[in-house]
C-alpha cells in the first residue's frame, strides 16, 4: 500500500475514488445477480457451482459469465481453456518442463482463489494439500494441485449439468 507516500489531499482524494470504485463494484455484482436469478439455467448452474466446497458467488459468476463452455467439453479441454493444462516444452531430444500458460486467465485465478480457500477450509482439499506438502511438494506446486482438483470439482459440477436440464 503506497498511500502513505502521498499528501493529505492526495489521500483524501484517493479515498473517494476508491470508496466510489467499490460501490460500483457493488452495483455490478448486484446486476450481474440479477442477470443470473432472471435465467432458470444460469440460476440452477449458480446453485449447483455454488454447492461445491470452496465456490462462492464471485468464483461462480465468474465461470458463468466467463465459461460458457462448462458442461459442454470434457476435463481435458476445460483444463486447456482455462489454462491449467500442462504443456509440453519438448523439441528433438530435449525434454523441457510442462506448464501451465495461456487460456483464461480471470478463470484460472478465480479457481486459484477457490484453490486456497478449499485448502484453508474444505477437509478433503487440506488433507490432500497435507498430504502433497508431506511428500516434499512445495507449497506453490501443493497449491497448484489443488487448483485441479478444484478445477476437476467444477468439471464435475459442468458434468451433472450435461446430465440433467441445465445446457
Amino acid at each position: 500500500n503506497r498511500r502513505a507516500l502521498v499528501s493529505r489531499p492526495l489521500q483524501k482524494r484517493l479515498d473517494r475514488h476508491i470508496a466510489w470504485l467499490e460501490r460500483e463494484l457493488q452495483d455490478v455484482e448486484v446486476e450481474l445477480q440479477e442477470l443470473i436469478d432472471a435465467s432458470d439455467v444460469w440460476r440452477d448452474r449458480d446453485d449447483l457451482l455454488q454447492s461445491t466446497p470452496a465456490i462462492g458467488t464471485r468464483t461462480s459468476h465468474t465461470l458463468i459469465a466467463l465459461l460458457p463452455e462448462l458442461g459442454t467439453l470434457n476435463r481435458q479441454h476445460i483444463s486447456a481453456l482455462v489454462g491449467l493444462a500442462p504443456f509440453a516444452d519438448d523439441s528433438g531430444t530435449h525434454r523441457g518442463v510442462r506448464r501451465i500458460k495461456g487460456g483464461r486467465a480471470v478463470v484460472r485465478t478465480a479457481l486459484y482463489m477457490a484453490a486456497l480457500v478449499g485448502i484453508r477450509f474444505n477437509p478433503v482439499l487440506k488433507t490432500f494439500y497435507q498430504r502433497l506438502r508431506a511428500r516434499g511438494k512445495q507449497p506453490l506446486e501443493a497449491v497448484d494441485e489443488g487448483v485441479d482438483a478444484a478445477e476437476e470439482a467444477v468439471e464435475g459440477v459442468g458434468h451433472l449439468s450435461r446430465k440433467t436440464r441445465i445446457q
